[in-house]
């Protein structure tokens, strides 16, 4: 455990923060983090007037094959919460979030992060300082880079399609310096965030119905819909071992949650003015389903839909948002893009076709949603 360095009554209380490490098989690639976080604690409080007062948690999300006692003796900074049962990227988090408010109940600042980056110098504390500095921002996403291709961008932020769909602002660029500023995102990947404990506190961290993929725009969303604002920070670079490939193999839960997102945050008339758009992407999605050979994962989506629990879910869902909301339908989804633009997906016909038919679709609705 760490000891905390005694300061003087003239100087300020260190701000407290913490860093979340979600961690499922990923032995060798703690072994590669740990190393570095480690450096980065002892860094922020190895003088008698730090700033930051940093703890460390790994959580293991009932890995199978990894012995974390090694860990934990070679670590003895770190702190170990070793799940029982397998909860997925959400339920793991905001076990570690109960965690570390345990630990340390006056945490300020919440850092997540994948087992599979690395950081840079100077990334969290830039992260802290952009967040003190702005009142209004609750989430502040690192730039994410690839690697081993480290001047590859993976994302500086993500987007929304108006539609629910998410993905990576930037992937795939060499990084020569554009997308350099602060700006505001839809949402921010939970790859390398850091947000406001005390807004945290208040609106929970991961919703657990959506398990993975999509939980962290939802995340966004809500931030964004109780009228908080998440950006993006260049001068914060993280490097993301990211799999450049369509996951497909998650269909149902991309689907599914894409569905869950929209039924929670549009009011019934932003849902009625989309419903042309809706059914047309329906039916873009049964053919790309089956052209992808994913017509039962297709089936499935519609099965959850049918189940009663399901639609209580999505009741508790728009309840809640709506008891945290504080900005107009207009407001939140304003800056949802009309497209989807990503090279993880090149089709023909989302690039010729889906896309231009979309994006006049939205110039218009965007224009006529007034409430």
């Amino acid at each position: 455990m760490n000891g905390s360095s005694s300061t003087s009554s003239s100087h300020p209380q260190p701000a407290k923060a913490a860093i979340i490490v979600c961690a499922y098989r990923g032995e060798q690639h703690l072994r590669e983090l740990l190393p570095q976080l480690v450096a980065e604690q002892t860094q922020t409080q190895s003088h008698a007037q730090a700033t930051t007062k940093l703890r460390i948690v790994v959580v293991d999300d009932a890995s199978p094959e990894l012995s974390a006692a090694p860990l934990i003796k070679e670590f003895p900074t770190i702190e170990f919460l070793l799940l029982q049962e397998n909860l997925g990227f959400a339920g793991a988090n905001n076990r570690g979030w109960e965690f570390v408010q345990k630990l340390e109940p006056g945490t300020e600042f919440l850092t997540l992060l994948n087992m599979d980056t690395l950081v840079t110098p100077g990334w969290h504390a830039s992260n802290l300082a952009l967040l003190q500095s702005r009142p209004d921002a609750a989430a502040i996403q690192s730039r994410l880079r690839l690697h081993p291709q480290t001047t590859v961008i993976n994302t500086v932020g993500n987007r929304s399609h108006f539609l629910g769909f998410g993905f990576m602002t930037g992937f795939g660029e060499t990084d020569v310096g554009q997308h350099g500023e602060v700006e505001p995102i839809d949402f921010p990947s939970g790859a390398a965030v850091t947000l406001r404990a005390s807004v945290v506190r208040e609106l929970g961290l991961f919703d657990e119905s959506y398990g993975m993929y999509l939980e962290d725009a939802e995340l966004g969303w809500r931030l964004r819909a109780a009228g908080h604002v998440v950006l993006s920070n260049p001068q914060s670079v993280v490097l993301h071992k990211y799999s450049a490939s369509a996951p497909f193999k998650w269909y149902f839960n991309l689907e599914r949650n894409r569905w869950l997102l929209m039924l929670a945050y549009c009011k019934f008339p932003t849902l009625l003015l989309l419903l042309p758009a809706l059914l047309a992407m329906e039916c873009g999605q049964w053919l790309f389903a089956l052209l992808q050979g994913l017509l039962k994962e297709r089936l499935r989506v519609y099965r959850y839909f049918l189940s009663s629990s399901s639609w209580r879910t999505v009741a508790a869902s728009r309840a809640h948002v709506r008891a945290i909301r504080r900005v107009s339908d207009r407001k939140l989804h304003r800056q949802h893009s009309g497209v989807i633009d990503t090279a993880v997906l090149r089709s023909p016909l989302l690039r010729f076709v889906a896309n231009p038919l979309f994006a006049v679709y939205w110039a218009i609705a965007r224009r006529l949603m007034f409430w």
